[in-house]
């Protein structure tokens, strides 16, 4: 079995090339759960306001040219696990997105939504054999507020496993930190 896995330190980070974009829209009350609209109302981004957001989204499958957009400036915790890829016309593009006015931003901002894994999880961000993927303006942490060694903690980790080539991956405008953790190599 070939297993190729791709750890990306505090220090560096993968840098690929993505373009294009499909979107999801999610509509709802802060206290309801979310509503995905109809297909074919051509709706097609992702707004992640709230945790009820995040937690809603955090393990779905999104299509070919999404966009995900995480609201600048608020802390989600737990743990963004997507799947799905897009192509190289219509890459699936995650960033930071001003949630009173809407503009999305593609260029680096100094108030990045944040995700904390709390220590609790192995990475705030995992992408599993995801294709054509651009994440961008980001900031993660993974820590319980200790110093102490809290066992093998990432922040962003991106895996390619039996899959073959996985080309387009694009980590941009991200900032991790405070992940306290033992560091090993790809495996």
């Amino acid at each position: 079995m070939n297993k190729i896995k791709y750890q990306i330190p505090l220090s560096a980070l993968l840098t690929l090339l993505l373009t294009s974009v499909i979107m999801w829209s999610c509509q709802k009350d802060d206290n309801e759960e979310p509503v995905l609209p109809e297909p074919e109302r051509g709706l097609d981004t992702a707004y992640i306001k709230s945790q009820a957001d995040f937690d809603y989204y955090k393990k779905k499958e999104f299509p070919a040219g999404a966009h995900i957009l995480l609201a600048a400036g608020k802390v989600f915790n737990g743990q963004f696990t997507p799947t799905g890829s897009g192509t190289a016309d219509k890459p699936i593009k995650l960033t930071a997105y001003n949630d009173e006015t809407g503009e999305v931003y593609y260029e680096s901002i100094d108030n990045k939504p944040i995700i904390n894994g709390q220590g609790k999880v192995g990475a705030p961000f995992y992408l599993y054999n995801g294709k054509n993927w651009e994440i961008n303006n980001l900031e993660i942490t993974n820590t319980d507020g200790t110093d102490e060694d809290q066992g093998e903690l990432r922040g962003l980790h991106v895996v390619a496993e039996d899959i073959g080539v996985v080309e387009n991956v694009t980590i941009r405008n991200c900032y991790v930190h405070d992940v306290n953790g033992k560091f090993g190599g790809a495996a």
